[in-house]
Order: structure tokens, then sequence, then C-alpha cells
């Protein structure tokens, strides 16, 4: 299976900040929203959360093109292996507490706060499998532990993109011919 790339990197790479973002915005917010007692933040927990798990979808999606291009043995295996099953329990953790939010009219409880502490700690160790593959192991530099025979699957623009990236001028700059 092709890798997902834009601008010759990783989509997975870039990607993947925003559930992590959303999905710690929304542990804030619910923790503001039960100490403070304030539905409109509590609310916003819910929303970042939602929106958490949708990028979250997309990360995962271009995870697995990422994972389906790792060679299939040593180190990097088991480092892949270990970053895919904590990622799909932080999913699954934050899938809960979406629903149980759902059927408390948005409400945080006690086991939906639990939960998103759970996937929130659960995150930090995905991420360090991830930065333990790209850092300690150089996999995505210069194609390392990448089966040679996958191709990249570019976006489109890509080529654009990667010339004005590379170039040093705004990406805004790409699109100033468009009225």
């Amino acid at each position: 299976m092709a890798r997902i790339t834009t601008a010759g990197h990783s989509l997975h790479a870039i990607l993947n900040d925003w559930p992590i973002g959303l999905f710690t915005t929304s542990l804030f917010f619910d923790c503001l929203g039960t100490m403070a007692r304030k539905r409109n933040l509590e609310e916003t927990g819910f929303y970042t959360l939602a929106a958490g798990y949708v990028t979250g979808v997309g990360a995962a999606l271009t995870g697995i093109a990422e994972y389906r291009a790792v060679q299939r043995e040593g180190d990097v295996k088991r480092l892949a292996d270990r970053h895919a099953v904590v990622n799909v329990a932080v999913m699954t953790l934050n899938t809960i507490a979406l629903v149980s939010r759902i059927r408390n009219q948005k409400r945080v409880t006690k086991s939906s706060l639990a939960l998103s502490v759970a996937a929130n700690a659960l995150t930090v160790l995905s991420a360090w499998y991830g930065d333990e593959m790209v850092y300690g192991h150089q996999v995505r530099v210069g194609d390392r532990h990448i089966k040679v025979d996958d191709r990249d699957w570019r976006l489109p623009g890509d080529e654009k993109i990667t010339s004005a990236l590379r170039a040093g001028t705004q990406p805004s700059a790409m699109f100033d011919h468009v009225t």
C-alpha cells in the first residue's frame, strides 16, 4: 500500500497533531467545566472531543498506510505494532467517552472524565512510540525501514506546495493567481 504524502512529508505526521491537541483541550475544558460548574465549558469540551475524534479518524487512516509500508520484521515492526495498538485503545476510549457525553446531553460524567484521562495518558505513550520510530530508528527519514516497492500517493498540487515550501515562500503565495 502506498504512503500518503504532501510536500514530500508524511501526511500522518502532519495530521496526528490535530487529535492530540483536541483531545488534550477537551480534557482541559472538561476539568475546568466540572470544577467551575459551567455548562458552556463542558460543551466546549464535548465539541473539542468530537473534533478530536473526527481528526483522529484521519490520522488513523493515514497511519494505516504508513504501517503497511513498514518492513515486516525487527525493532521497527515491534514499535509500529505497539504504536498501532495504543492508538486503537486511545480511539476506543475516546469513542466510549463521546458516546457517553452524547447520552448525557454533552455533560461530563465521572466515567467520561476517567476515559479521557486514560486516553490522554495513552496518547503520551503512543507519541513516544511514534517518535522512537522516527528519531530512534529513522523511519521515513530517507525511506529507511520502508518497503522499497511502495510508492507515495501525493495530494493534488503537491509539486507546487513542495516548491513553495522549499523556496521559503509563504504557502498562500501558491494561490495568488486564484481569483
